[in-house]
């Protein structure tokens, strides 16, 4: 019982997590008719809490391994709550950005520590199935975090739905400062950094996430443009393909415990290059482009939960945060370097076919990257 209890308390949090990293985000409009601020200006301020995030994902995790998960989760919500109720009660432009980076910074904090915590807390036969139902928060996160901030935003103030998930972030935090998890004092914290396994998975992550999340960044502005979609409709359309994620990624851990015994690269792989068939559909003809779309992301969606399941499966229990880190850190550059790339061409584009020979060679260029991937890793 013990076990899932802190399972669902990690949960928990992470949804908590990103009621305060995505509800700037619903309000912008508000925002911006509120404190007289374009959309070049609120695009720069949001753009911010990505970078802070990044340059965090890293120091946190080796963090979380030498001192403890709970004090880095408890040190990030303190940081971005405060930075969250300071966003709502400025209107400098200038502030806003920095206070932004600040909460990007708090926010980076979260996801190595849990999964190192959930390492520690949940036996080691059901550890996968725990950071994929970790996973899962994160595939719904968003869509919470819109309906909670909106909603807030309706019936009181803007600054509000920053205030309020704010607060309710702080005090739950403080319930992990009581949950104690064994540090070990093995020295393979930093050697881990040095494991080309790691980084096979990080690269072979990097490559999957510029196309999942990548594309996923302009899916409603495709399904909106070149197919046709109401405004609403393609927005529920793309929201719905992020979150049948929650329910796939599931089916990818059972299909490799049942068919591959275990062995998760085959599932990444395989799915990635049967993604393809549906992206070269989607370039070179025209009809029946969302049955395509919904394949696209239904096949894509089964690796979702797997990478992350490596790092307590694979290295040393003391390494566990520094290795989540490590791969989380590539998986957002990719998910940057797509995002990028895709709209450029999509700027270009007249259908918006365009963009999918680029989406082809990123789902080769990932699947044989997790080819090389070593099932074993040396645990300590």
């Amino acid at each position: 019982m013990a076990e899932e209890r802190i399972l669902l308390k990690a949960s928990i949090l992470y949804l908590i997590f990103y009621t305060c990293r995505f509800n700037f985000f619903s309000i912008m409009p508000i925002v911006a008719k509120d404190l007289k601020l374009t959309y070049e200006s609120l695009a720069f301020i949001s753009s911010t809490l990505f970078i802070g995030y990044a340059l965090t994902l890293i120091p946190s995790g080796f963090l979380a391994d030498k001192y403890g998960p709970s004090i880095i989760l408890l040190s990030g919500s303190i940081i971005s709550s405060l930075a969250n109720i300071l966003i709502a009660i400025t209107g400098d432009e200038f502030l806003l950005r920095g206070l932004m980076f600040i909460n990007g910074l708090g926010q980076g904090m979260g996801w190595a520590p849990l999964v190192k915590l959930i390492s520690l807390k949940i036996d080691k036969s059901r550890v996968g199935l725990a950071i994929g139902i970790l996973m899962s928060s994160a595939m719904i996160g968003p869509s919470i975090a819109y309906i909670v901030a909106s909603f807030i935003a309706s019936f009181l103030n803007w600054r509000f739905s920053l205030i309020i998930p704010a607060i309710i972030f702080l005090m739950y935090s403080f319930t992990f400062r009581k949950i104690k998890a064994s540090i070990h004092s093995s020295k393979l914290r930093i050697e881990v950094v040095k494991d080309l396994n790691l980084w096979l998975i990080g690269l072979s992550y990097f490559f999957f996430y510029a196309v999942y999340r990548g594309f996923l960044v302009w899916m409603p502005t495709f399904a909106y443009e070149k197919l046709g979609l109401h405004f609403l409709t393609a927005s529920l359309y793309s929201s719905g393909l992020s979150a049948i994620g929650a329910i796939i990624g599931y089916a990818g851990y059972y299909i490799s415990l049942k068919f591959f015994n275990g062995e998760m690269k085959r599932v990444i792989a395989y799915s990635m290059l049967s993604a393809i068939p549906p992206c070269i559909i989607l370039a070179y003809t025209g009809g029946n482009a969302l049955i395509w779309l919904t394949l696209l992301y239904s096949i894509l969606s089964l690796p979702l939960w797997l990478f992350f399941i490596y790092p307590p499966k694979i290295f040393p229990a003391n390494a566990v945060g520094t290795a989540t880190g490590v791969i989380d850190t590539l998986g957002y550059i990719g998910n940057f370097a797509g995002t990028l790339i895709l709209g450029i061409l999509y700027n270009s584009s007249e259908s918006g076919r365009e963009i999918f020979p680029s989406i082809i060679l990123a789902l080769l260029a990932g699947a044989l990257t997790s080819l090389f991937i070593k099932e074993q890793g040396t645990k300590a």
